[in-house]
């Protein structure tokens, strides 16, 4: 019975199981994204960011870059805007 409401809550409960933000990326230097090889978020496509809940307008900006433009010309900008989603 416990585990039946467990699985009801509101809250997506997949969320905890994501895969790890790309650090690489963060720094502007994943290669492995060029080769579309790496299994870390956004490089894999994956733009959903549950530590940017708590900011929904970065959180939505963050991903209308990463649709628009792209995993790796993101990566590559260096405005102040992208650096404060960073």
């Amino acid at each position: 019975m416990r585990l039946a409401q467990a699985r009801n809550k509101s809250a997506p409960y997949y969320r905890r199981n994501k895969s790890k933000v790309c650090t690489f990326w963060l720094c502007s230097r994943c290669d492995r994204v060029l080769r579309q090889d790496c299994p870390y978020r956004p490089c894999n496509g994956d733009f959903d960011f549950p530590e940017l809940d708590r900011t929904p307008e970065l959180k939505a900006k963050a991903f209308k870059w990463l649709k628009e433009e792209g995993v790796v010309a993101v990566m590559t900008r260096d405005d102040d805007e992208i650096k404060e989603v960073r």
